[in-house]
């Protein structure tokens, strides 16, 4: 069974791709071991291994990222338990492609390789509604205000955030200095529309928001105005004197998310074209068979 690489809230979090894909994975190996086995399978079974490997506490994850340049964004994951996800979606594949070397074998075997898809069909639904139950009540962020739990469970905190302090009046609402008036108009998610009244000095405002790269904030002109890094990595939003109006604070994706997405749809794109390719592929070639056989 496969465990997190590091402790959180002080347990260990066990986690598995479940006893139907590790016992895909054991039957694979063996065929492998014996030369009975594609070559297909037996890059799925080299992958899975590697992901396994990076999810157990003896990978050296502290080392990677202090030492090697791309270990800093391997570690973004947060915790290594997290890459049993793509354990399970690699082991899913070994296992379609054992059914197939199975159905292609004898067809007696048919209403076994059925059975395991309507139980794995049936597990994967029961777990999905599980987690949904779970995980729904941490997308909420309606109001200005936020509490320890939903910063704690639904963003994930800078290095260096303070937990104690979210309690506090300076993190959890937004303060100023220096402004006649800083109301909250609306906010939904990551977005926030305040209006502000400076005074003849440089007003400055923290919200209860974490200063992520990819905030900025504008007014309704458009016109950007400077964030930094305020109490306990909230953002600091400075404005003018004199300033009057609204400004609009948001988060911005950048250009490479556009990109990964573009990635992804050409991806399942490309799947859906080999698929039917290789769906007419065999339809010819069932139909030639049966005119031969005529």
């Amino acid at each position: 069974m496969l465990t997190n690489g590091r402790d959180y809230v002080n347990e260990r979090m066990i986690l598995t791709p479940g006893i139907i894909l590790m016992a895909a994975f054991v039957v694979a190996v063996a065929l492998w071991a014996n030369r009975r086995s594609d070559k297909v399978a037996g890059v799925l079974i080299i992958y899975a291994c590697l992901a396994m490997i990076a999810t157990l506490k003896i990978f050296p994850w502290d080392y990677l990222q202090s030492h090697c340049l791309l270990g800093s964004l391997s570690v973004q994951v947060q915790f290594p338990w997290r890459y049993v996800g793509i354990v399970t979606v690699i082991l899913t594949l070994l296992l379609g492609r054992l059914l197939t070397r199975i159905a292609n074998v004898r067809w007696k075997m048919f209403l076994c390789e059925k059975s395991i898809i309507l139980v794995g069909f049936v597990m994967t639904c029961f777990l999905t509604s599980s987690y949904l139950d779970d995980s729904v009540f941490i997308t909420n962020y309606d109001g200005a205000e936020l509490d320890d739990f939903q910063i704690g469970t639904g963003e994930y905190l800078r290095e260096g955030t303070n937990r104690a302090n979210f309690s506090l009046s300076i993190t959890s609402k937004v303060n100023s200095e220096r402004m006649s008036e800083v109301s909250v108009l609306s906010r939904r998610g990551s977005s926030m529309e305040l209006h502000c009244v400076g005074t003849d000095e440089e007003g400055v405002v923290w919200l209860p928001m974490f200063n992520y790269k990819g905030y900025h904030a504008t007014d309704g002109n458009g016109k950007e105005y400077p964030i930094s890094d305020g109490y306990d990595n909230r953002i600091e939003l400075s404005l003018p004197a004199g300033f009057e109006g609204s400004i609009f604070v948001e988060y911005r994706e950048p250009w490479y998310w556009r990109v990964a997405e573009l990635i992804s749809l050409a991806s399942v794109l490309g799947v859906w074209m080999i698929s039917r390719r290789q769906g007419i592929a065999r339809s010819v070639s069932a139909f030639a068979h049966f005119r031969k056989e005529q």
